[in-house]
Order: C-alpha cells, then sequence, then structure tokens
C-alpha cells in the first residue's frame, strides 16, 4: 500500500477487508509497534503491537496538537518490512474541543477570529468510537463599526461623552476637565449632576471614554503633544460656553508655549469634536 492520504479534520474507521487474518493491521503516529502519542486517539481492537485480523476494527480521530507536518504510520505488526506513512492534508482548522457532560452538553471558547466568512461544524466521539458530524453553519465576522473620523481632528472621538447625542458645557465640558484633574473626580464624582438622564453610557463607561481620548490625543487641542485640565479641558469648557469665549478670549492663559496650533486652529479643531456622529 502506498499513497494513502488522510484529512487530519476527520475520523476514520479501520477493518480488514473480507475479515482476513493475515499481516495485523495497526497505525501509530510514533513508528512502527510503537505506542500512539496522546496526539491521535485510538478507539477499539488491537494494540500498538498486535494489529487488527478478521472482523476486528478500530477508529482513528486527529487531537487538537496533531497537525499535518507530523507523521502517521501504518504496519503490519508481524512483519517489519511492511510499514509505510500517511499522507496527511488539512482542510479545516479546529477551533477547540470540549468533553460533553452526562446530559450531552457542551460549550468552547475559541480564540479572537479575524474578519472574514467562516463554515464551522460540530464533530462528535464516543466512546465506542462512533463518530457523527452536525451540519455547517455559515457565520460571518465584520470590524466592529467605527465612527467616522472628522477631517479636522482625524478621530473619532466627539464631545458627546455621556452618548446623549447633545455637548454642553455644564454636562460634557464639566465631565472632561473633571477627568484632566485626575483622582479628585473619581468614581461618581466625576459625573455628579452633570451626566445627562438621557445619558447611553455609564459613570464607568465615560471615565473609560473620556481616558480613551486623552490617551490617543484627542483631546490635546492646541497639539503639543500633552493633556492638560488648566490648558485643553478649560479650552474644550470655554469654547462650549459658546460666544463669552469668542477669538482670543478662548486660548488667554490656557494654550501651551509649545502648541502647534494657534487660535484660529483650537477653535476649528473643538468646534469639530461637538458633531456628534450617531454611529459612534
Amino acid at each position: 500500500m502506498k499513497d494513502l492520504e488522510l484529512n487530519i479534520d476527520h475520523t476514520y474507521v479501520f477493518q480488514r477487508l473480507n475479515n482476513s487474518n493475515s499481516h495485523p493491521f495497526y497505525i501509530s503516529d510514533v513508528g512502527y509497534k510503537e505506542k500512539n502519542s496522546s496526539a491521535i486517539t485510538l478507539i477499539g481492537n488491537g494494540i500498538f503491537n498486535a494489529g487488527i485480523k478478521g472482523s476486528e476494527s478500530f477508529t482513528l480521530s486527529f487531537n487538537e496538537s496533531f497537525d499535518e507536518q507530523k507523521s502517521l504510520y501504518y504496519y503490519c505488526s508481524s512483519h517489519s518490512s511492511m510499514n509505510n506513512s500517511f499522507m496527511l492534508t488539512n482542510e479545516r482548522e479546529v477551533l477547540a474541543t470540549a468533553v460533553a457532560d452526562s446530559a450531552g452538553n457542551w460549550s468552547i471558547t475559541t480564540s479572537e477570529l479575524s474578519e472574514g466568512d467562516y463554515s464551522i461544524f460540530a464533530q462528535s466521539l464516543d466512546s465506542d468510537g462512533n463518530s457523527t458530524s452536525s451540519d455547517e453553519l455559515t457565520i460571518s465576522i465584520a470590524s466592529p463599526i467605527a465612527g467616522t473620523k472628522d477631517s479636522i481632528t482625524g478621530q473619532t472621538f466627539t464631545l458627546d461623552v455621556d452618548g446623549d447625542q447633545k455637548v454642553t458645557a455644564f454636562g460634557d465640558g464639566l465631565m472632561v476637565i473633571r477627568k484632566l484633574f485626575g483622582s479628585a473626580f473619581a468614581g461618581d464624582a466625576l459625573t455628579a449632576k452633570a451626566i445627562s438622564s438621557s445619558a447611553t453610557r455609564s459613570t464607568e463607561e465615560i471615565h473609560e471614554y473620556i481616558q480613551e481620548g486623552v490617551d490617543d490625543l484627542s483631546l490635546d487641542v492646541d497639539g503639543d503633544g500633552k493633556v492638560t485640565a488648566f490648558g485643553d479641558g478649560l479650552m474644550v469648557i470655554r469654547k462650549l460656553f459658546g460666544s463669552a469665549f469668542a477669538g482670543d478670549a478662548l486660548t488667554a492663559k490656557a494654550i501651551s508655549a509649545d502648541a502647534i496650533r494657534d487660535t484660529d486652529e483650537i477653535h476649528e479643531y473643538i468646534s469639530a469634536m461637538t458633531t456628534v456622529d450617531p454611529i459612534g
């Protein structure tokens, strides 16, 4: 026998043709008449040094640790010259394996799947070596929908920090500058008497959302590479108060000496973040 191909995503049952009693047959992933490793499972008759004959049979299944680069040998356990190896293929990826409980319930947790379309199915193997497969299920993995990047800020971040589809000075602006003051406004102190009754984010989520704006420098409104309460935070809340801080009043004693944006550009930058993106 030669050029026998097995797909490691399948389960196979081996039995003797015409119940032959000559040349007892067995397989191993280690070598001739060597006990198999835990990478494969053999259930049924025969053993590594005494293969099947007559009406005997066994079932082979491949475990997650086995890959098609490994070897799988078949041989006659009575004649060392009668041995060869299978050609192995792998058409599918095993996402995970699980052992069902007494009621037949099981679950798996997969690694993260990349974007794309997948066909998945479950394959079971009972203690007698019987294998069954479910119908295939097609699923699509899409990237999370993100807000549209603003042409001025280059970010998806907006100043609607509580997610109520509005940007206000005594709400969003106050929460931003509070966050920039640090631990003084930890926990619920951040949102006290500032969060909207229509908010779609919780206090914890608002903490996280504003922190993202700090970490990716969306809130670095003057572009000096830092986000500060008495600089960026003050200019944000001033802008949200409207015409009272028109022109240079927006940046007076708040703009950084290292700013890369001038006053007009900062006006534009903060205005861009007040446009609420209903997707984001």
